[in-house]
């Protein structure tokens, strides 16, 4: 994978306001991130975005309903994907569901 340069600067626009975040830490994709829409309503939204290092822009790779804002995300790290995974190249992301009272 080509690496980026280090002085360049490439945004993203989201169709919310970005309430969480968090990076992947697949070496294989140094530039895939979760984010998290906060939407004053149950139903908001998580998109994975990766950096497409030719057209220089973030594209949407995935995106699923997620009840209630997520206040972060956790990959799976590579070291332990390597173990659990059948698939290698699977990248994995959680986030901590809010409790109900």
């Amino acid at each position: 994978m080509e690496k980026a340069p280090d002085n360049q600067v490439i945004t993203y626009e989201a169709p919310w306001v970005i309430y969480a975040l968090g990076f992947s830490s697949k070496g294989a994709y140094p530039y895939r991130l979760g984010i998290g829409s906060f939407v004053e309503d149950v139903r908001n939204e998580v998109e994975i975005i990766q950096l497409n290092l030719d057209a220089q822009l973030f594209e949407t790779r995935a995106k699923f309903v997620h009840n209630y804002p997520a206040t972060k995300f956790i990959w799976l790290p590579e070291k332990v994907a390597v173990f659990s995974s059948r698939r290698k190249d699977l990248d994995q992301i959680c986030s901590p569901r809010a409790a109900r009272t």
